[in-house]
């Protein structure tokens, strides 16, 4: 019964995460871009963008030190497991609101300002209501979990069993006795995953590849303004009468032979 959820279905989220990009790039490239709802929109979108990216940025690298450094590492390195767990829920708790509250808005955005919605599609709001709905899970975990019921050691089970994963050989009882939330946020994750190159999602690799396109896009340096002599000479000769202007080429066409 463990197999599952914790061995069958996160290598199906990854397989559908790794083939829907290839699908995605080579039936609808062209597809693969933010669709910015900004011109609808620009106060909400900023309100909830910047704290959700920032915050996102935050909890994922503590989710790489989490599940992908062993405990035995970071107590050599100086930091005991307390210190560790506390640090955890202190930092990882507060970006965990500030990502939650982004995101939030955002969702609440897509939801209840018609032209966002009108402009977006069932994808759009899916992929929102996923994002909340794992977001939401980790900050219970976090900061309901961890200190209302109970401290739970998770770089014993959770982080052993990712490390496992590339593997190719997990054990599904590391995962069938941790708790129920951790479960849930788990598989909430590989759901989102499973779910991302069909959605708005794909942006995260365009914009590394637009800065450096952009870094890369040669600087031209623009032309010399003209000065007022310039332009005043310039439009003078289109402006002066061409029988007067003849009589001028003439007389110094004489004055130069004498």
């Amino acid at each position: 019964m463990n197999v599952l959820p914790w061995v069958v279905y996160p290598y199906l989220a990854v397989f559908a995460f790794v083939a829907g990009h290839i699908w995605r790039w080579k039936a609808d490239r062209f597809t693969i871009t933010t669709r910015s709802s900004q011109p609808l929109e620009r106060k909400w979108l900023l309100r909830g963008s910047i704290p959700f990216h920032l915050g996102l940025l935050g909890v994922m690298g503590g989710h790489m030190v989490g599940l992908l450094v062993p405990a035995g590492v970071t107590e050599r390195l100086g930091m005991s497991e307390q210190a560790y767990h506390l640090q955890a829920v202190v930092v990882g708790g507060a970006l965990g609101v500030v990502c939650w509250t982004g995101i939030l808005i955002l969702t609440c955005r897509r939801l209840f300002i018609p032209a966002v919605r009108r402009s977006g599609s069932l994808a759009d709001i899916a992929t929102d209501l996923m994002l909340l709905v794992v977001i939401t899970l980790g900050n219970c975990l976090t900061l309901g979990y961890q200190l209302l019921v109970h401290e739970y050691d998770y770089r014993e089970t959770v982080s052993v069993w990712v490390r496992q994963l590339p593997l190719l050989h997990p054990d599904p009882s590391l995962m069938s006795g941790i708790p129920w939330i951790y479960q849930a946020h788990i598989l909430a994750a590989f759901t989102l995953f499973a779910f991302w190159p069909f959605s708005r999602l794909v942006h995260v690799w365009t914009a590394p590849l637009a800065m450096l396109r952009r870094y890369r896009a040669p600087q031209r340096t623009p032309a010399p303004a003209a000065t007022w002599v310039d332009v005043s000479m310039s439009t003078a000769g289109r402006l002066l009468p061409t029988r007067w202007a003849r009589r001028k080429t003439r007389g110094a066409g004489s004055a130069a032979e004498t």
